[in-house]
């Protein structure tokens, strides 16, 4: 069990409207990782923001940048993301034919790198790739599908990676996407995962801005995770 598990915030739960404001508050408290996933509008459902904006709140340096993609041809946009100044650039194992040279571009190009599985993927497309990678995403829904519920085993499939990565001594941490309550990430925090990534337009408990909404997130969740 994790006492100190980190929280990212998609980059969906800020008011684009209000952006520069959403990104000062957050930087002026404890500054999160802020999570963008990226689809070809094939491999997932088209979502995610544009290149301009991510390399924009990516070149403030306050708050970090992990970038996700979801396509299948990651290594075409590995180089323009590190050019950016994304933190982590994280793709799917799934289309990706040479995967290990994927996530070793992503190191060679200065971001730490992320292996990401669909949900009902086995955890077995992860062998001799964990060594290769720096996270490894557990996406505890179908990308795209904001609606999903969180898959069944998803909470099975973060304990037996946490065992697995402990087994090999490897430091890779785990991260889990997905609608996630404080009660869920309470429980993933104590099966292994290093990282909740938090949804604020998934949540029930409306606030008026990003970083009001991730305190109650992280209040809530501690007082979960201190009654386990």
């Amino acid at each position: 069990m994790s006492s100190d598990v980190a929280l990212s915030l998609s980059l969906d739960s800020l008011n684009i409207l209000r952006l520069e404001e959403e990104l000062s508050a957050l930087a002026a408290g404890d500054a999160p990782e802020l999570y963008c996933a990226v689809s070809d509008g094939v491999f997932a459902p088209l979502v995610g923001h544009g290149p301009h904006l991510i390399k924009g709140i990516a070149q403030r340096r306050d708050c970090p940048v992990h970038v996700h993609l979801l396509c299948n041809d990651p290594d075409a946009h590995i180089d323009r993301f590190a050019e950016m100044g994304c933190h982590t650039l994280t793709v799917q194992v799934e289309p990706v034919t040479h995967i290990h040279r994927s996530l070793t571009r992503i190191r060679e190009a200065g971001m730490h790198a992320g292996a990401a599985l669909k949900p009902g993927v086995p955890l077995t497309r992860l062998e001799y790739l964990l060594e290769y990678a720096d996270r490894v995403l557990v996406l505890a829904a179908d990308p795209g599908f904001p609606d999903s519920p969180v898959a069944v085993g998803t909470h099975d499939r973060v304990r037996i990676l946490r065992q697995n990565l402990d087994h090999l001594e490897l430091k890779a941490g785990i991260e889990v996407v997905g609608p996630i309550t404080p009660l869920q990430a309470a429980r993933f925090a104590h099966l292994g995962a290093h990282r909740i990534n938090v949804d604020l337009t998934v949540q029930e408990d409306a606030c008026s801005t990003a970083a009001e909404g991730l305190q109650r997130f992280r209040e809530a969740l501690q007082r979960q995770m201190s009654l386990a």
